[in-house]
């Protein structure tokens, strides 16, 4: 069964880790949008390094289409 839930946190990155953590999940999925740096390269932000280097399962990151794709 799935129960919403509203969590409040500055931190996007640990409060995901947490919530994880604190309901024994197998894996996180992250939607993030195609987002680039201004030299070109990919720019995942600051929340997918954070729960890909913290989160204690599997986590699955799924990058949005290039606009005009």
């Amino acid at each position: 069964e799935i129960e919403p839930e509203i969590v409040q946190s500055r931190n996007y990155g640990h409060s995901l880790v947490d919530e994880a953590e604190a309901h024994q999940c197998g894996l996180i999925i992250l939607g993030i949008p195609y987002r680039t740096d201004r030299s070109g390269r990919f720019d995942p932000g600051e929340t997918v390094p954070y729960v890909l280097t913290h989160a204690k399962c599997r986590v699955w990151v799924i990058r949005g289409q290039q606009r005009g794709s």
